[in-house]
């Protein structure tokens, strides 16, 4: 019963301060602390606990990074008339649709497996796991920061080991490479037998 009587003094909505009045000077402030003290040193150590064992439990989570740069056409642009934007726009909707998909990351796979502890996965849903984990987004050449209109793009991939982590990000940059430059000597090509 006193036990009851204490925890209801401490969750009281009343205080000595009418409701009119408004906490105005520290004093004011230091006063409300003291008299809820209970509550405070009972919730805000089990919320650092609380903290602290999520993030010692959950398991860890590693993202690596590649930034690509898209250079302009080495055309002149008064005999081909393209704009770094609209390209920058064609070679990140590339990279997505054609580069990122399980075909071509079925190889990555074979090579490097991202999710060694997961058994019962085929080759296929491994790659669409790393298109899942990987995040493309256009950032600031200099500063890395997202942008949405510029002339590079980061590609972000997520897994629980960091080595594993860095080597897949940097085949699929190389993915991404290798086909830019395939399509690139495609279109030079191709403009050259036009001129």
């Amino acid at each position: 019963d006193a036990r009851k009587r204490i925890f209801e003094g401490f969750f009281s909505t009343q205080d000595t301060m009418s409701n009119n009045d408004v906490p105005s000077t520290l004093g004011d402030y230091v006063e409300i602390i003291r008299r809820r003290r209970l509550p405070l040193l009972i919730v805000i150590p089990a919320a650092l606990l609380l903290a602290v064992y999520f993030a010692y439990t959950l398991p860890a989570s590693y993202r690596s990074s590649s930034t690509i740069l898209l250079e302009a056409s080495s055309i002149p642009e008064d005999l081909v008339q393209t704009t770094i934007t609209s390209y920058a726009d064609q070679q990140i909707e590339l990279v997505q649709r054609r580069v990122m998909t399980p075909d071509n990351l079925e190889a990555v796979v074979s090579e490097i497996d991202p999710y060694p502890g997961i058994q019962g996965m085929s080759a296929r849903d491994k790659a669409q796991r790393i298109i899942d984990d990987t995040i493309i987004e256009r950032v600031d050449p200099i500063t890395l920061e997202v942008l949405p209109e510029s002339t590079a793009f980061s590609i972000h991939y997520h897994n629980a080991d960091p080595k594993r982590a860095a080597l897949i990000v940097q085949r699929i940059s190389d993915l991404f490479l290798s086909y830019n430059r395939r399509t690139r000597a495609e279109r030079a090509e191709e403009t050259y037998s036009f001129l």
